[in-house]
């Protein structure tokens, strides 16, 4: 009613000011003046009645929203009542209940039921101590079972480099065997390539084999600890580097390395710790992983355990972590690094490990880097080939073994990729890349809770790359979703992958291995 008596006035004034401004323009002619400050004072006028108009009708809206929360509020408040009412009837009910109860237990407890009482509180808490026992020795069952497997997988990993050298070797004695054969048919000369081709192939297995050795008696003394320490009660404090585990300092020794990077911005194949932290603690810099395979590796003069003392003439000493990353990212092509070892490599075997590895691993570079180029290029078959010719010559090589696995999954043929990369993890199982792989050949798959639990561990072992993260996200959703896995479509098993898969699979691996701890 408000609304249709102000639509009314409004009406009403319009119809006014439309008679005043017929009049202003009949007497204009005559007093053109006074019409013009009265045209002018009539739109004034208009304007303060729209205004007005306008604010009533906000007013208005306001009021009658204002209202319709007044009748929620009531309704609420009633609400609200009625439930005070029930909940004073439920608490005067227990109130009686209580008081009954009450008054029996005034009327029925006696020293006999207070006695038992007690024996049953006394067993219950020897029955709690028991459990508290047998708790305390399942940790220990439980800690001597990690412990174990952490044995077996040594094992485990020292049974497959004698496997490896035990190949060598035999590789050697074929070699023998065509050496005594040449000699009895006079071909065993100097001068002749086919004899010398074959010594060196010898030279090469056997030094091959001392180097498997070699990095296994390393392995096994700085990152193994005996029976007899694990069962003491008291773990002992962690040595600091260069300083062996019984406290006295072992032998050191200096030396300057140059190690080149095999392309721009690529890794050097190993990992540091160490550095000055802003709260003034500072720990030597020191390199705790070195992958075979890579730059540092193939010098045969870093080992894990070295303390880094300068990088390209600048000391590293009282620096921050960030910051020695920082220099090794822009230190260019070729680094000079200062090291303090306690592995001399002027001895026989050491040098000899150095020259074998240096020899027969140039060639696995040379393939490595080939099928690389030739899966860019899309050359698959070839590529194909060059992964089987490499890994005939050294199939304990696990990034060769990943490498098949990401041409495989771009050709699509996960199941081959499968293979190949559980392959892999068995050689390096704590490499992201390995798992990140595994998680999407199960993707391509649509098998959602296999590539779920890969794509974590690629996630747990690779904390700093976003890629990890983003695919435990989408394969979690997946697995939340659906029920079941759906098998994936034998028709596009031919198809190469798409382009934007290669290229997470290519920016995967370019980082493999890290040269740094992310820390």
């Amino acid at each position: 009613t408000d609304k249709m008596a102000a639509t009314g006035l409004k009406r009403s004034f319009d119809d006014s000011l439309a008679q005043v401004l017929e009049v202003i323009k009949k007497v204009e002619p005559q007093f053109p003046r006074l019409s013009t400050d009265m045209r002018h004072f009539t739109q004034e006028l208009y304007s303060i009645f729209a205004q007005t108009c306008h604010t009533l009708a906000s007013r208005d809206r306001r009021l009658q929203a204002k209202e319709a929360e007044l009748v929620e509020l009531r309704a609420e408040l009633a609400e609200y009542e009625a439930t005070k009412k029930a909940r004073e009837s439920d608490l005067k009910q227990q109130l009686e209940h209580l008081q009954t109860v009450e008054m029996k237990l005034d009327e029925t407890v006696t020293d006999t039921i207070l006695r038992d009482l007690t024996s049953e509180l006394r067993n219950i808490h020897t029955q709690l101590d028991d459990n508290t026992q047998w708790q305390a020795k399942l940790h220990r069952v439980f800690e001597t079972n990690a412990e174990l497997r952490e044995q077996l997988e040594d094992l485990n990993v020292s049974r497959e480099d004698l496997s490896n050298s035990v190949e060598l070797l035999k590789t050697e004695l074929t070699g023998r065997i065509q050496q005594v054969q040449m000699l009895s048919k006079g071909l065993g000369k100097d001068d002749s390539p086919m004899y010398q081709k074959l010594l060196n192939e010898m030279q090469q297995n056997t030094m091959k084999a001392l180097a498997y050795a070699q990095g296994r008696r390393r392995y096994l003394a700085a990152g193994t600890r005996s029976l007899d320490e694990q069962s003491k009660s008291q773990p002992q404090p962690p040595s600091a580097p260069g300083v062996a585990p019984g406290g006295k300092p072992s032998p050191r020794f200096r030396r300057t390395v140059t190690l080149r990077r095999p392309q721009p911005k690529a890794g050097l194949g190993f990992m540091i710790q160490g550095g000055a932290t802003p709260e003034g603690r500072e720990v030597p810099v020191h390199i705790v992983k070195v992958y075979a395979g890579e730059p540092a590796h193939l010098s045969g003069q870093v080992f894990e355990g070295d303390l880094v003392l300068s990088l390209n003439d600048v000391p590293l000493q009282g620096r921050l972590h960030s910051d020695i990353v920082s220099m090794f990212q822009s230190a260019g092509d070729a680094i000079v690094l200062v090291l303090d070892s306690s592995v001399d490599v002027t001895t026989p075997t050491a040098s000899d490990t150095a020259i074998a590895i240096s020899t027969a691993d140039q060639e696995m570079q040379d393939l490595l880097h080939q099928a690389e180029e030739q899966v860019r290029k899309q050359e698959y078959d070839a590529a194909q080939h060059t992964y089987a010719q490499a890994l005939s010559r050294d199939p304990a090589n696990p990034r060769l073994h990943r490498g098949k696995a990401r041409l495989m999954l771009t050709i699509r043929q996960p199941e081959a990729a499968l293979v190949a990369v559980a392959r892999a993890i068995d050689l390096e199982p704590t490499t992201p890349s390995g798992h990140y792989i595994q998680a999407m050949a199960y993707r391509t798959l649509h098998q959602w809770t296999p590539a779920l639990a890969a794509a974590k561990k690629a996630l747990l072992y690779g904390p700093e790359v976003e890629e990890h993260d983003h695919l435990v996200q989408e394969l979690q959703a997946k697995v939340n979703s659906e029920s079941t896995p759906k098998p994936t479509s034998g028709s596009n098993n031919s198809m190469p992958i798409n382009p934007q898969e290669a290229a997470e699979m290519e920016d995967e691996s370019d980082g493999e291995p890290p040269l740094y701890s992310p820390a």
